[in-house]
């Protein structure tokens, strides 16, 4: 299996807005043919957390693909053996912790809760805004590491939303009424 490269591997894609920052044109995760042009044009900068995914080696339909599964073996464990990984807007990634003061617990199903991640972090704090994104973060008993060029940031008023009409917590709803991806 050769792997392909997609917008969903490379730095330069924003995947909470679809949009590519270097090009500053909408894309899809799974958008093969602009990663392959930009890897041949040397703008493809692979974010070596994110893990290849299913589109990332078969084409739409390709019957092989229903027997594949992500590796997650080369990923580092919690004390219990359990592989350390996130779900995010870009796929499934490495678990980075959020700072030094976090501890990483794996869940084989669920992966770790974003707001423990640092891409979790970046997430909630695009998605929320610094201040909601504080208080989930709180909740969980994990400071919030705002990042330099992150302090002003607003949110987006279809997260927000949810997070208010919804009386639980933004990390403990992945997956149920709606938040999942």
């Amino acid at each position: 299996m050769k792997l392909r490269p997609s917008c969903s591997m490379c730095l330069n894609f924003d995947a909470i807005r679809k949009h590519c920052i270097l090009l500053h044109t909408d894309k899809t995760l799974d958008d093969k043919k602009s990663a392959e042009k930009c890897s041949n044009e040397g703008r493809f900068v692979r974010d070596i957390n994110v893990l290849p995914s299913l589109h990332n080696y078969f084409d739409d339909n390709d019957p092989q693909a229903d027997y594949w599964q992500q590796d997650l073996s080369k990923l580092p464990k919690d004390e219990n053996g359990v592989p350390l990984f996130v779900y995010t807007h870009r796929g499934t990634e490495r678990a980075i912790p959020a700072n030094g003061d976090v501890h990483l617990q794996g869940d084989i199903f669920t992966g770790v809760p974003r707001i423990y991640t640092r891409q979790g972090q970046r997430e909630a704090i695009r998605e929320l805004g610094v201040d909601l994104a504080r208080i989930e973060a709180e909740k969980n008993g994990v400071p919030l590491t705002v990042l330099p060029g992150e302090e002003l940031e607003q949110g987006m008023d279809m997260y927000k939303k949810r997070v208010s009409s919804i009386k639980s917590m933004w990390v403990h709803e992945e997956g149920k009424d709606g938040l999942d991806w």
